[in-house]
């Protein structure tokens, strides 16, 4: 055969980890087992199959654990069937393997044993990693097996797993259980122990050589007798009670302590013992365990230390531990005891079955051994070999190495390695027992270098150091000290401590001195204040700490003493500006508050406590108990994507009411910005909360105000009115021709004032939900043909040309009235804006969703982009020069924006300074609308890039209908024409910017969605107002997609019309 015609499985994804764990099983190759082959024979039997095996699927090959019914013990990984159900957790099963593609050309399947069912249950262990299967086979095809035989073989699977990892958990424990043989045999230190009664159970043999004698056969009442154990003095005899063991066996946790063997013809020896009661799973007592480390030569060093060291240091820490770390063959750790845990920082967890001990050691001084093993050996020794070649050839070997620590520190040890051999003599792994000798090392070279090291730190010190005198004077300083205080180094020796210190600090310094020589405290740390010898003052930082002989006679202190003046003056600079904040903070009107995700007070300022009545305790607090919608407000706006947010801080405003039991609702104004430190990474939400009670009583005011005023100029405004007409109209005479010119221009401003006050009243009616609309199904051809004839009068002094065009069949439900007055508004405002001698059109037709669509034109010079975002406001006038010389009160738009919408109809406008406006307005049809069921959204996509256009359209193609428009006058019609759920703006387009357009549909529908799809920056005015920003020139696949949709399923919330 030229190649396999089979498919082999593919890598699981775990594979490396898989494999791992499948050696951790040490099961490859393992002799047979007879519970695996109970396994397999009831599986058999269970499935009715005459083979059956548990089958370890390894790097290369499926090995049988246990078989039945087949002889072969493994086959390649290629043609292997477990390969493929390892993928899944579920029971693999081939009932045909001639009608498989993936098996009908294997070999195990056209050759021995011919497979033609199979059904495999993945191994999966606790790791999560399967290491094979538990399967049975047929040479003859099959039915698919039974729910409940699926299930049983499934039951067997977790049963085989188990067996494996108990398994391997015994080879554990006896390696285990040979390390601590071969550990207590070999450790440098004592180890004894006793049983639940208290009976001597274990005394090695260092235990017996320090003690002089097998103390085993002898009741715990009768050890000190026997024993010559001391106190730490050497001195006085230790009482029973206080034995390590028997504190240990009593239930004590034993730890670092000392004590003095004094055995018949030896030295006395100073050990520290480590122990504590034995328990098992249900708490009661195994007996104790006690670990004995001799310090005698450590506690000699300590002492040569302390009497040949001029300057005293601090205690050096004497406890000694005892890393044991084991290890297989191979070199992975397999025991790491606390020990060692302490010694290098590591957990046991993170390295056993994971690291060598290479983890720990010095590259340099792994490389330095294997060197003088290849000059002894005269071959190359790398790696692990290293540590271990003398003790795999039998020689045990100590050597001094290098601990790296976890935190990157250095320790010196003195490392004992030895090899652990099973009954026949075979390394199953090695033993290496650690002393720490860094403090002994450290002890032996600072006893002789103390006073020189000691001497060069105290003069090179940055900060002042002085040993001081018990009575306060100074006995020797660092060149430091005399820069801090201004004096020579004379000058200081020749004065005290207390003469330098400002009386205001003194007594308290001079009782922590007390405290420090009474023993109530080791040391202490202050801030006080010295005299310069200029005079000025220091602030400092002193330390003192205070030194004694070996017998424990204080003989002086120890100071350091840092400048810290310029500290001091920042931090009261500080406060001083946090006072000052805090007041001005106090001195706000508005209620301000500092929250934090869950409306938790922060901080608040005292106009918060009087407007929301906040307790004396509010701080930690919960403003949501006051504010209910204050929860929901914060989500919304935590859950907003920052890329939607502009720069500036401000996120959200809206009005609400506070209600506090017995008093009425207060109104509120809350503004709500997000901000967070330089160095804090949490939001916080700044509340700004306003009342708005004045503000409504003022507004109320003015509008009865405005109310009362224009009802009471009607009358008069209408008298005047009237007797202009008749005077100019020759009921009372002829009028001479200089008067008349005069009475003109009256009659004309008193039209105006009239004008005023009817579009005041409209308003304010409008306001207060007082106006009176009566809908009528009405022809619009004769209310627009009546509203241009009644504007004939008012558009000849202007010289403008109305006319209508287009076709304005139907009926539509509105008050005829007030569409007139809409009419009337918009061609007065187009005839004063036209010049003389231009047209002005009202054009009708009926838009793309069959709504009428009436349009008033004129050719004036257009609206102003600045003037665009305020054109439906109150009197708002683009320039109110002109509009003095053109007439006009600025309330008409703002009255027509009102009708329209009330009327149920869509307001709008579209214009280009020096190309004239085309004011419109769509209003519904008589015959209502049908309500469609939810459907696609309608998106109109204001782009001229025709390939970025088709992928857009392809994205949003399942929720949505996009139409295109490729420039702003197309984009103007489409919004003429039709309602659109979502609009996607490009900024740049071949006839002006897409803020344009914007403009203009954001006065008109403020509803309507807006996501700007644009390479070009978006200007900071509108940022925060769109629904998104989306940055083309770097779009990546699927943003958006992801950012419409989000848009388009609130407006699918809502029954669509079109």
């Amino acid at each position: 055969m030229t190649g396999k015609h089979f498919q082999s499985a593919p890598l699981p994804h775990d594979e490396p980890g898989r494999v791992q764990a499948l050696a951790r099983l040490e099961s490859l190759d393992a002799p047979p087992d007879h519970e695996f082959d109970d396994l397999v024979h009831i599986a058999a039997q269970l499935c009715d199959t005459p083979i059956a095996l548990v089958s370890l699927v390894d790097a290369d090959r499926q090995w049988f654990r246990a078989s039945c019914g087949l002889d072969e013990r493994q086959t390649g990984r290629e043609e292997s069937f477990c390969a493929h159900a390892i993928h899944s957790v579920e029971v693999l099963e081939v009932c045909d393997t001639q009608k498989d593609d993936r098996f009908a050309d294997n070999p195990l399947v056209t050759g021995p044993p011919g497979i033609r069912y199979y059904a495999g249950a993945p191994l999966v262990g606790q790791s999560g990693h399967a290491y094979g299967t538990l399967c049975v086979i047929d040479t003859r095809p099959r039915d698919k097996l039974s729910d409940g035989q699926q299930d049983s073989l499934q039951r067997l699977a977790r049963l085989t797993v188990e067996r494996l990892e108990e398994w391997v958990r015994k080879q554990q424990a006896d390696i285990n259980a040979r390390t601590l043989s071969v550990l207590l045999d070999s450790m440098p230190d004592a180890t004894v122990s006793c049983d639940r009664e208290g009976n001597l159970a274990q005394f090695n043999s260092k235990a017996r050589e320090w003690h002089g004698v097998d103390p085993r056969a002898l009741p715990a009442e009768q050890w000190s007798e026997h024993f010559n154990l001391y106190e730490p003095d050497g001195e006085t005899p230790l009482a029973t009670e206080h034995i390590p063991l028997l504190r240990a066996w009593r239930g004590e946790q034993v730890r670092n302590a000392e004590i003095v063997i004094q055995a018949h013809d030896q030295a006395p020896r100073v050990v520290l013992c480590n122990g504590e009661r034995l328990e098992h799973d249900s708490g009661g007592s195994l007996g104790a365990v006690v670990t004995m480390s001799d310090i005698t030569s450590l506690r000699h060093a300590y002492s040569d230390l302390n009497r040949t060291r001029a300057y005293p240091q601090s205690v050096i820490d004497a406890s000694v531990n005892v890393a044991i770390i084991a290890t297989n063959p191979q070199g992975l750790i397999t025991l790491f005891n606390p020990g060692a845990e302490t010694l290098l920082g590591y957990q046991a967890e993170k390295l056993v079955n994971l690291h060598t001990p290479a983890l720990f050691h010095l590259a340099s001084e792994i490389e330095q051994r294997g060197d003088r093993l290849r000059e002894e050996f005269g071959e190359p020794f790398q790696g692990f070999d290293v540590f271990v070649e003398k003790a795999r050839q039998g020689t045990p070997e100590t050597l001094t190495w290098t601990y790296v620590r976890k935190d990157g520190q250095h320790r010196q040890v003195q490392l004992a390695v030895s090899a652990m051999r099973d009954d026949a003599g075979t390394i199953n792994g090695f033993l290496g027992m650690a002393v720490d000798i860094t403090e002994r090392l450290r002890a032996e070279k600072e006893a002789r270098l103390a006073k020189d090291r000691f001497s060069e730190a105290f003069n090179s010190a940055a900060l002042g150091m002085a040993l001081v005198s018990l009575e306060g004077g100074w006995l020797d300083v660092n060149e430091a000290i005399p820069t801090l205080f201004g004096y020579s180094r004379e000058e200081i020796l020749k004065t005290d401590f207390q003469s330098l210190t400002h009386p205001d600090d003194l007594d308290t310094d001079l009782a922590l001195l007390k405290d420090l020589l009474a023993g109530r405290i080791s040391h202490y740390q202050m801030k006080k204040r010295y005299y310069r010898q200029d005079g000025s003052i220091m602030h400092a930082l002193l330390s003192v700490g205070l030194v004694t002989n070996d017998n424990g006679e204080p003989l002086h202190f120890v100071s350091q003493i840092q400048d810290v003046s310029s500290e001091h003056h920042a931090i009261e600079e500080l406060e001083a500006n946090r006072q000052f904040l805090q007041q001005l903070f106090d001195s706000l009107v508005d209620a301000v508050l500092v929250l934090d995700s869950d409306t938790t007070i922060i901080t608040h300022n005292r106009a918060a406590t009087e407007l929301l009545e906040l307790p004396t305790d509010a701080i930690g607090s919960r403003l949501s108990s006051r504010l209910p919608e204050l929860t929901e407000r914060l989500a919304t706006e935590e859950a907003a994507p920052c890329e939607e947010r502009s720069n500036e801080s401000l996120l959200a405003r809206w009005n609400t009411s506070l209600a506090i039991p017995g008093k009425a609702s207060t109104p509120l104004e809350l503004s709500l910005s997000r901000t967070h430190g330089q160095y804090d990474p949490l939001h916080r939400w700044v509340l700004v909360a306003r009342d708005l009670t004045e503000n409504q009583r003022n507004e109320q005011l003015k509008n009865e105000f405005v109310s009362t005023i224009s009802h009471e100029l009607r009358t008069p405004l209408a008298a005047i009115s009237g007797s202009l007409r008749l005077i100019t109209g020759g009921a009372v005479g002829e009028v001479p021709a200089r008067m008349e010119k005069m009475l003109r221009i009256a009659e004309q401003n008193s039209h105006r004032l009239i004008q005023l006050v009817n579009d005041l009243l409209d308003l304010n009616r409008l306001a207060a939900g007082e106006m009176d609309l009566s809908f009528q199904d009405v022809e619009l051809a004769p209310l627009i043909d009546q509203a241009i004839e009644q504007m004939q009068s008012f558009a000849e002094p202007y010289e403008v040309i109305l006319k209508r065009t287009g076709s304005s069949d139907g009926q539509v439900c509105v008050d005829p009235r007030r569409l007139q007055q809409i009419l009337a508004n918009l061609i007065s405002n187009a005839c004063k804006h036209s010049p003389r001698g231009a047209g002005v059109t009202i054009h009708c037709e009926s838009s793309a969703e069959g709504r009428a669509l009436v349009s008033v034109i004129d050719q004036g010079p257009g609206i102003p982009e600045s003037f665009r975002s305020r054109i439906f406001e109150r009197f708002a006038q683009a320039d109110a020069s002109d509009s003095r010389a053109k007439g006009g009160t600025g309330l008409g738009l703002a009255v027509t924006r009102e009708l329209v919408e009330r009327m149920g109809g869509i307001i709008g406008f579209e214009s280009r300074e020096g190309e004239g406006a085309r004011f419109w307005f769509r209003f519904p049809r008589a015959m209502p609308e049908p309500i469609k069921p939810h459907g696609k959204a309608r998106i109109l996509h204001v782009e001229d890039d025709t390939d970025l256009a088709t992928v857009v359209a392809a994205q949003l193609e399942p929720w949505s209908r996009v139409e295109r428009a490729v420039s702003l006058r197309q984009a103007h019609e489409c919004l003429r024409q039709a309602s659109y759920d979502l609009i996607l703006l490009d900024l740049k387009l071949d006839d002006g910017s897409g803020i344009e357009l914007w403009e203009s549909l954001h006065r008109a529908q403020p509803e309507v969605p807006v996501m700007i799809l644009s390479g070009y920056e978006v200007p900071r005015r509108i940022a925060s107002r769109v629904a998104a920003v989306v940055n083309k020139a770097s779009v990546t696949p699927g943003e958006i997609e992801k950012r419409a949709v989000e848009l388009i399923k609130s407006v699918q919330e809502k029954p669509q019309t079109d």
